[in-house]
């Protein structure tokens, strides 16, 4: 019994700790802020994500300091996915001011989790 006490505690660890790593957000490749005047800037990047994957509109925050967080919601298309992972591209044109010189984009998945991060500065 002691055994099987320690192999159920030692199999709860390493199902934690898996879960911890599993949840843990990808990085936003190639991401790109352009300005494009005053008021826009084009915003582009990829990530890994499901072939279902569906990017919305971006959603901005108050911009403090020069930074301006940006969320992309992410939908699934489907209910019957397949795990491999594919390149999906965004491009996005959002309204900004001409004090943002850094972006932070969060990509949320439908259940609230963050499936990608990243951060730059602005191109003039």
């Amino acid at each position: 019994m002691k055994h099987f006490a320690l192999n159920l505690a030692a199999g709860l660890v390493l199902a934690t700790t898996g879960a911890a790593f599993a949840q843990d957000a990808a990085s936003i490749d190639d991401l790109d802020a352009d300005r494009i005047d005053q008021t826009q800037m084009e915003i582009e990047f990829e990530y890994m994500g499901s072939s279902c994957d569906q990017v919305g509109m971006a959603e901005l925050n108050d911009a403090i300091d020069g930074v301006l967080d940006i969320t992309f919601p992410v939908t699934r298309t489907g209910d019957n996915c397949t795990a491999m992972q594919t390149e999906q591209e965004v491009d996005q044109t959002v309204p900004v001011d001409g004090t943002v010189n850094t972006v932070n984009i969060t990509l949320i998945g439908p259940d609230g989790a963050t499936l990608a991060t990243g951060t730059t500065t602005v191109d003039d």
